[in-house]
């Protein structure tokens, strides 16, 4: 790629930016001390984007590195697919989350993250003040489109079907540690999308 130069940054999200960046996946596992990746992706990520589908198998053949794959059912993220998502992750007992998709993944994996340490749904979230503490498990976000910078963001945004709307919630404390962003998770968009996300990312400046 020729227009951007690989970089990294501190946010206080770390956020390493270039081509190839996403194979250091296994390493940046080990920098922050785990073991047991619970890595939440986009349903069929594998049919349809290569790069997506090599970076799996790379964490599931990496030494010392156990992982759980939970897919995310594609449209945007509901209660009920949070709650999904806490059951798998409590389950799972990893000690690193790692999202692979798009922005509606990132904000799965931040709200179930949340709640599965706070021990409720998210709709029991919902119905009290909310509490943000310092998170437990890392958040590595890995973001296959762009657009939504929810990579970098302190916030996460899940439909409510049942009351026709949608629930925001945000805290710095809901910020990934890490964040991978590599183009290539990206080429496999069609145009339309890509050319969607964009617009998304200018409305957004």
């Amino acid at each position: 790629m020729d227009n951007i130069t690989a970089f990294n940054n501190h946010l206080p999200v770390k956020v390493r930016f270039g081509e190839g960046v996403a194979e250091t996946l296994p390493a940046v596992v080990a920098e922050l001390g785990a073991s047991k990746v619970f890595l939440m992706v986009d349903k069929d990520i594998e049919k349809f984007n290569p790069a997506a589908a090599k970076l799996i198998e790379q964490m599931k053949a990496a030494a010392g590195i156990t992982v759980t794959v939970f897919e995310k059912p594609a449209g945007e993220p509901t209660i009920q697919m949070v709650d999904d998502s806490i059951a798998a992750l409590k389950a799972a007992g990893s000690d690193v989350v790692v999202a692979l998709g798009g922005g509606s993944v990132i904000d799965t994996a931040k709200a179930a993250r949340l709640c599965a340490q706070l021990n409720c749904t998210f709709r029991e979230f919902q119905s009290k003040p909310p509490v943000y503490p310092a998170p437990t498990l890392p958040l590595v976000a890995l973001p296959t489109s762009a657009g939504t910078g929810s990579e970098v963001s302190g916030g996460s945004v899940i439909s409510d079907p049942e009351a026709g709307r949608k629930a925001g919630i945000a805290n710095g404390n809901l910020r990934a540690q890490v964040a991978l962003v590599d183009p290539v998770l990206t080429y496999s968009m069609p145009p339309s999308m890509t050319a969607n996300t964009g617009i998304d990312a200018l409305a957004q400046a």
